[in-house]
């Protein structure tokens, strides 16, 4: 029997094509091929000959890979690390592709998932593909879950002749801490000046505007998201009171108790209205509580958020140029230290076909005792602005917090591996009240006493103190 951790493993590879692209069923077929390769004959034939032949999957994985395994050095250190890795990777394909289970179930539970998709000549080509591996339904040797079989698929993909380049996916990660507390980052960002809204005076509140935030899911029946008079699901409608759109395709409608989305989507757009009609002060309003929101569903049941690709999340919310132009993602990647396939995919929508939008990103919360160069996936990337979190104010700051002009200590610090400056602004992230989601409660708002950090963490069942990069990103966003 499977246990509930096994079945919620997940694991993936990124893999670039070479220029140019390759269609849909090309990636497909990139995996036939390494198969092929994989089970294909080396008894007769040399090497070399099979390299000339026209039919290239009669060179099997193994002499493909002896082919193109090459040192540049003859120095005796560099050739024995040469030959351990080597051996590595040889007794990976022994015990992988080229035992008796021959991983057939890894290749049939491959989940693709297209990067950098574009039209080339009526086609739709991508740049990339992310390879999802998931837990097998049984026991089998033959499944990803067996190192060798990844490490054995890598091998093959690396020698194909239309890959660019291989790379392990990270796992995309929320970026809130555990810790809790409460500040207004209304004041504190257009002013830092205690109660005065200059934006807000001359009616800058976000009325007009659309936000897209991607996340776990959204509570919309909490009092800062409650419409009484509409349904939030099926389809845009921008007449709605806080939810203009909820895209459900990808995932589900679902939100889990004390729900990362509806914290963050909360501290953007956020406006309490305990009937769902009229709208009131509340202690959790956001920077822009007079805008709206169309969310992108990420998560399905409570497993962890997943990543829709750069093409699907942004078509979602941009609608043709009839939806958001701001977006926020309070999430990323571990960072390891390289300019990822995942940077290429953002940096290039952001250049290309969404030039006109502004994505906001967390910077991550690695950054502990001041470590340099810990900033995550895509807040390390180009055109994003990455977000770090400073401290607040007054009661909403513990007796040995320093203030505004201070960083949290978790904030995760650049700069990136090529020298760029990260994260790009800091804005409030430590000790924010934010709507809190109660999926089994309908309405949930406010308590009765004002939030303060040094009196009470007790503020009523629809807010909670949060605190992270996910916090200070939506501070910007709004």
């Amino acid at each position: 029997l499977i246990s509930m951790e096994v079945t919620a493993w997940r694991r993936s590879i990124m893999v670039d094509f070479v220029p140019g692209g390759i269609n849909l069923d090309g990636v497909r077929q990139v995996l036939d091929d390494v198969r092929a390769m994989a089970h294909a004959s080396s008894a007769s034939e040399s090497v070399s000959s099979k390299l000339r032949s026209i039919d290239t999957t009669v060179l099997s994985l193994r002499d493909a890979f002896s082919l193109t395994s090459t040192t540049s050095s003859g120095r005796t250190s560099n050739l024995r690390t040469f030959r351990s890795r080597y051996n590595i990777w040889s007794q990976a394909l022994t015990n992988g592709f080229e035992e008796s289970h021959g991983c057939i179930d890894m290749f049939e539970r491959i989940q693709i998932t297209p990067r950098g998709e574009e039209e080339v000549n009526g086609k739709l080509h991508v740049s990339g593909a992310e390879l999802i591996f998931t837990a097998p339904t049984s026991d089998s040797d033959g499944s990803a879950m067996n190192r060798n079989c990844a490490l054995s698929l890598v091998i093959g993909l690396s020698v194909h002749p239309l890959v660019g380049s291989v790379e392990v996916g990270q796992k995309l990660e929320l970026s809130s801490v555990a810790v809790k507390g409460k500040s207004n980052p209304q004041w504190i960002t257009q002013s830092a000046v205690v109660d005065h809204r200059p934006f807000f005076d001359k009616g800058l509140d976000g009325t007009g505007q659309i936000v897209a935030v991607a996340d776990g899911g959204l509570d919309t029946d909490n009092c800062y998201f409650r419409d009484s008079r509409n349904n939030p699901f099926g389809g845009w409608d921008k007449s709605r009171r806080k939810i203009a759109y909820y895209d459900d395709s990808f995932a589900d409608q679902l939100e889990r108790d004390k729900g990362h989305g509806t914290y963050v989507s909360g501290i953007i757009v956020g406006r309490k209205s305990s009937n769902g009609v009229d709208n009131e002060v509340g202690f959790a309003d956001g920077t822009a509580p007079g805008s709206k929101i169309t969310f992108f569903d990420m998560e399905i049941g409570s497993n962890g958020i997943a990543d829709p690709g750069v093409s699907r999340l942004f078509s979602s919310f941009y609608n043709s140029g009839d939806g958001a132009f701001i977006s926020n993602a309070s999430w990323g990647r571990g960072y390891n230290g390289l300019y990822s396939s995942f940077c290429r995919d953002y940096d290039g929508a952001l250049r290309s076909t969404y030039s006109d939008v502004l994505f906001v990103v967390s910077a991550g919360n690695t950054g502990v005792e001041g470590t340099a160069g810990t900033i995550q996936n895509p807040a390390d990337c180009k055109s994003p602005m990455a977000v770090g979190s400073s401290l607040s104010y007054g009661d909403d700051i513990r007796s040995n917090e320093k203030g505004i002009e201070f960083l949290a200590d978790y904030s995760s610090r650049g700069p990136t591996s090529d020298g760029r400056i990260k994260p790009d602004v800091v804005a409030p992230g430590h000790f924010i009240v934010a709507p809190n989601a109660e999926p089994n409660t309908e309405g949930e708002c406010d308590g009765s006493k004002s939030p303060s950090i040094r009196r009470s963490i007790d503020v009523g069942s629809g807010v909670r103190y949060v605190s992270g990069t996910s916090m200070a990103s939506p501070v910007v966003t709004g």
